[in-house]
């Protein structure tokens, strides 16, 4: 067994570029983005299903008086965002009590590195609580070559044919952002049923059409047309339809199904001697699922309000996502013993934060999303998602 190195150059230790499974050829194309407007369609009735955590349920059910102005929020959010004009930001903050939210790029469609975690753990939790395929937390996956991806997380070292339960490779998705527990997942409920939960719910400026092996083989150039030149690969990648990059990225992950992580690795090694921090930004943004800090928000509301999942599984998914390992973002700066409950992203140039976080008695959806960021600008990228999320904590819980 070998030791796979982690290279900041291109991805950094929590990494995650997701691509999916398709089904067939058919996919499920994302419908013309329209403008967020704070409204929220009615979810169908759901499935009880037992679980094993559960969040209060006064918190679930906060009250709804009449909005405040947001543009006392907005305004302190923008003061501090153009602090970092070296960077673009995202951001959505919506209080789920009143429904008060403000914005910045909140309908742009951002690099959502393993941020994409998100919904893939709620469809999983989805199909298990309508029991597709017979799937449960103890349902057991098999990881095989084909689902064992580089970067974050160490499930990639057990051997083919391991298997691990749904409970285990959504835990360690989640908590430590692992690639291979989440490629697994996703060969065992269908790259095209996430993508069509963020259809279904509203999220049109968000996709989800690569897994993580798939778009690390397209990042370096394998099995792609025009060679291993970054320019003309990128110009090619960016003229496909989102029909043909799936298929793209169906057949890239077929024809290199049995080779080896170590062969992989070896092929990021040489490319990472050889590209500039620029391409390496520039090609991971390009191949990379997407998603809006408004999308992101909304899929984050209705889960809180039980309107995708039963009160059990929707307390599950909240359980994983308050078991979060990587908490220098958005819980950063809160006081101590803040309750969050988040996904964090991280590629080259990008770094994200996503999730709901207590501000009192006020459960506040937060969505922050940087882009174009070089590598001695992290820690910036960091400190602004820090620095966001306090504003709105302290806005926020000012209301009580």
């Amino acid at each position: 067994m070998f030791t796979i190195i982690y290279p900041l150059r291109r991805w950094a230790i929590e990494t995650a570029v997701c691509l999916c499974i398709s089904i067939g050829t058919v996919y499920a194309v994302p419908p013309t983005p329209v403008p967020w407007n704070g409204t929220l369609p009615a979810a169908a009735a759901p499935i009880s299903e037992p679980a094993t955590e559960t969040i209060p349920e006064a918190q679930a059910k906060a009250s709804q008086p009449a909005a405040p102005n947001k543009s006392t929020l907005e305004n302190k959010l923008r003061q501090a965002a153009a602090r970092y004009s070296n960077m673009e930001i995202g951001i959505a903050v919506t209080d789920i009590s009143d429904g008060e939210h403000a914005e910045i790029r909140g309908d742009r469609s951002f690099p959502m590195a393993s941020a994409f975690k998100l919904p893939v753990m709620i469809e999983a939790a989805r199909q298990m609580q309508e029991g597709t395929n017979g799937l449960s937390l103890s349902s057991l996956l098999t990881i095989t070559s084909r689902t064992k991806c580089i970067g974050s997380g160490d499930m990639a070292s057990l051997p083919d044919g391991s298997t691990v339960s749904m409970r285990q490779a959504i835990e360690k998705m989640i908590t430590i952002s692992d690639n291979t527990a989440t490629d697994t997942l996703l060969d065992a409920i269908g790259k095209s049923s996430v993508n069509r939960l963020l259809i279904d719910h509203g999220l049109t400026h968000s996709s989800v059409y690569l897994t993580n092996r798939e778009a690390w083989l397209l990042s370096l150039r394998r099995g792609v047309p025009h060679g291993e030149s970054i320019n003309s690969f990128l110009s090619y990648w960016n003229s496909l339809s989102y029909q043909q990059k799936c298929a793209l990225a169906d057949s890239v992950g077929e024809k290199y199904a049995d080779t080896s992580l170590k062969q992989i690795q070896a092929w990021e090694d040489a490319s990472a001697k050889q590209e500039t921090e620029a391409q390496s930004m520039a090609i991971a943004a390009a191949v990379d699922n997407y998603g809006s800090p408004n999308d992101y928000n909304r899929l984050l509301i209705k889960l809180w309000k039980r309107q995708i999942l039963s009160e059990e599984w929707t307390s599950y998914c909240l359980g994983v996502l308050g078991r979060q390992r990587y908490n220098s973002r958005i819980p950063g700066l809160l006081p101590k013993g803040t309750k969050v409950y988040h996904k964090t992203g991280t590629i080259a140039g990008v770094v994200n934060d996503t999730g709901i976080m207590m501000a009192g008695s006020h459960p506040v959806a937060i969505s922050v999303f940087v882009d174009k960021v070089k590598d001695k600008h992290t820690s910036a990228a960091q400190k602004a998602i820090q620095e966001l999320s306090l504003i709105a904590y302290k806005h926020c819980a000012s209301k009580q």
